[in-house]
């Protein structure tokens, strides 16, 4: 299903892919470097300031990002790109001045139950935030623009830089945990100045009548964006902080790490997914129409499950391995809680194809009002379960609340724009990915554990998964002769 509406997508999805398979190849790395220089503790006094930048960066401009891909396929059109990027330039330069103010109002009189740990991190953090604005709205942009190369080529190279320069730090300054983040802050904005500021057109602090009228209606669909980001970020980043209050700083660190080691493949994957998708999906909603774009939105769902639900499967069975092979020390522990953050981080994925519909019908107080119906059922699962089950039970908090989630706003949307699940598809999917699961299951009983095996492991279950595939049909050959020709009847601007 959607075999040529999905081409466009598969395009630029290729494109990316280095753009995100090295980035999270490097994320896994430092969290091995991360266990190996430092305790759980200093992990996850790390883990509350990145977390405490992202909640900036949710609360101040993320939400820019989505308004960018959603208006500008429409300002280009009309060439009126100066006017449009005027009014972005202009809002996020307000977003770093009230980033700002929150974080010093943080540093002076946060509350130590939540900032005690790692109040003399967060400078750091606000330089951080400061480069991460400029260069994460110029990735944005990139994305808007359909430049998936350069912006592969932006993520890359920060990525391949930023983790020497911070066992530098380590090493040779002596700068503790705190040079991840300065490694992270000054790699922001060195790619950004190199490869990305070009690109980005110039703020207007003086707006003309259509620039202000353009400004309420930015305001008028992505505040509520906004509003949803941050319940979203409650929802991935707030158990952190209930597990600082509820448990120990230590807590945090084997949480952060069962996250980053376990997430990162299906984030992978679904990141890459959303910086193809939506510019493509937005396109084709305002020229071809609804019924196109449900056909469009029903082909990339079917890939996604092509590919995360053997990560699904491959992550919990092979967890224990995973940590002894990629943690150390007392990290190793976190490997309890990975099965569980596997499942919510594809929860999670699901629930961006399910609300699709009410971004597109520019229905964003409606999905506002799902997320914080997650969000509730999120706090309360965590407040039952952190004071007996620690970063386990925040896991398991994750899923109720993602599950909850991805029905809500599928419900919500439906009248706007049918989200067509591929069963017959899922179904034969889920018997190649439980018999690969299988094959793995049995094989890391027989083999010793290293990092030779574990990679022999994943390769087990990858051909497993695909000769399954193929045999059930479900992925066949015409198919994979037609991913050499991706290029064609691409959608243009």
């Amino acid at each position: 299903m959607g075999a040529v509406n999905t081409r466009g997508v598969g395009k630029d999805m290729l494109l990316y892919v280095p753009g995100r398979v090295i980035p999270a190849i490097v994320q896994v790395l430092t969290i091995t470097v991360l266990t190996y220089f430092f305790t759980g503790d200093e992990i996850g006094r790390y883990e509350l300031t990145f977390r405490f930048v992202l909640f900036l960066s949710t609360g101040t401009f993320l939400w820019l990002g989505m308004t960018v891909l959603r208006f500008y396929p429409a300002y280009a059109v009309k060439n009126q790109e100066d006017m449009f990027f005027g009014v972005i330039g202009l809002l996020k330069y307000a977003s770093l001045a009230v980033g700002a103010l929150l974080a010093t109002l943080a540093y002076l009189a946060g509350p130590d139950i939540i900032f005690g740990s790692f109040r003399d991190l967060i400078g750091v953090g606000l330089l951080m935030f400061a480069a991460y604005t400029f260069y994460e709205l110029g990735l944005t942009v990139l994305r808007a623009k359909r430049r998936p190369g350069l912006y592969s080529l932006s993520t890359t190279t920060n990525a391949l830089l930023r983790l020497p320069l911070a066992v530098l730090l380590f090493t040779a300054f002596s700068f503790g945990v705190s040079g991840m983040l300065w490694a992270l802050a000054a790699m922001y904005a060195v790619v950004y100045a190199a490869l990305i500021r070009r690109h980005v057109g110039r703020p207007h602090f003086r707006l003309h009548a259509e620039q202000r009228a353009l400004l309420r209606e930015v305001l008028h669909y992505g505040l509520p964006v906004c509003g949803i980001q941050m319940l979203n970020y409650f929802i991935m980043s707030g158990d952190r902080y209930l597990l600082e209050a509820l448990q120990d700083t230590r807590a945090v660190g084997l949480y952060a790490v069962a996250c980053n080691l376990i997430d990162q493949p299906i984030w992978l994957v679904f990141q890459t997914f959303t910086l193809a998708v939506f510019p493509t999906v937005a396109h084709c909603w305002e020229t071809e129409g609804r019924a196109a774009t449900e056909e469009l939105v029903g082909g990339v769902t079917r890939l996604f499950f092509l590919m995360c639900v053997p990560m699904l499967v491959a992550l919990s069975v092979l967890a224990k391995p995973i940590f002894n092979v990629l943690a150390h020390h007392e990290s190793v522990q976190a490997h309890v809680a990975g099965p569980y953050v596997a499942t919510a981080a594809f929860l999670y994925g699901m629930s961006y194809f399910a609300n699709m519909g009410l971004h597109l019908a520019k229905k964003t107080r409606l999905l506002l009002l799902m997320t914080l119906v997650a969000l509730a059922v999120n706090v309360c699962a965590n407040f039952a379960l952190l004071p007996h089950f620690s970063f386990v039970g925040a896991a398991w908090a994750r899923i109720a609340s993602n599950a909850v989630l991805v029905l809500a706003v599928a419900a919500a949307g439906h009248r706007y724009l049918r989200w067509r699940l591929p069963w017959k598809s899922i179904l034969r999917i889920g018997l190649a990915a439980a018999a690969a699961g299988a094959a793995a299951w049995f094989a890391k009983g027989h083999l010793p554990v290293n990092v030779f095996t574990l990679a022999g492991l994943f390769l087990l279950g990858a051909l497993v998964y695909g000769g399954l595939l193929l045999v059930l049909g479900e992925f066949t050959r015409e198919e994979l002769r037609g991913a050499l020709y991706l290029g064609r009847n691409r959608p243009r601007n």
